[in-house]
């Protein structure tokens, strides 16, 4: 019969210290962008494992940024803009913040429109300054960045609406989804949906592929469904 391997002793998180490591020739640049440390499994520092960090390639000021200030209650979403200058966020206040990511990270907006908690969003990926937004009041909202105005709400489902998703290419399309068990398909300059899909559940989430020829959603069933577009 083999002999069971013997196992090492496990780590006592008491006894575990952080140790400097002192930088050696061939070791990674150590700018302000990165750090190393050794963590010492024992008091004496004998046994050591080198955890070196990745040199951050962004352009932040910092590695870690604070958006504080904007809202009275949870935040229930957020997002960055396609180019990434930009974040949004969405929150049980009925309010939507808009955040410039560099520079001061200032608050460059404040959107009001929904009657009751913003749930979800989505910025469009084809036309640069629009944003969509979904809440418990059971509308979609479709913003101008530029103007800070609301361009359309979007009628349609009869309870809270949980999910909103833009088309990747193509021409401008969104599709929300609710707890009504409905999920609408929309041109965001008409006042009706293109579609609606009678799913008979909540749905949770939904998106569009790739090419925006298909559409994934899911709910409290615990599956996916894949529904062709064309």
């Amino acid at each position: 019969m083999a002999e069971k391997r013997k196992t090492s002793p496990p780590i006592s998180y008491r006894e575990a210290a952080l140790v400097k490591r002192q930088r050696q020739a061939g070791d990674y640049d150590d700018s302000t962008s990165s750090q190393q440390i050794a963590i010492a499994s024992s008091k004496d520092g004998q046994d050591k494992g080198l955890v070196r960090s990745v040199k951050r390639t962004s352009s932040l000021s910092h590695p870690i940024l604070g958006f504080t200030g904007a809202h009275t209650s949870e935040i229930l979403d957020v997002k960055f803009s396609r180019d990434g200058s930009r974040i949004a966020a969405a929150s049980a206040d009925r309010t939507i913040s808009i955040w410039s990511v560099y520079g001061e990270c200032a608050n460059i907006g404040q959107l009001k429109g929904h009657s009751k908690a913003v749930t979800c969003l989505a910025f469009s990926n084809t036309i640069s300054d629009a944003l969509y937004s979904g809440s418990a009041d059971g509308t979609i909202i479709a913003w101008s960045l530029t103007t800070g105005e609301k361009q359309r709400r979007l009628r349609g489902h009869r309870a809270i609406v949980n999910c909103v998703s833009a088309t990747r290419s193509g021409p401008e399309l969104l599709i929300s989804a609710s707890d009504d068990g409905r999920v609408m398909i929309w041109d965001p300059q008409a006042k009706e949906p293109l579609d609606v899909l009678e799913v008979g559940y909540p749905v949770t989430a939904v998106a569009f592929s790739q090419d925006s020829s298909q559409i994934y959603v899911g709910g409290i069933d615990n599956q996916i469904h894949i529904y062709d577009l064309t």
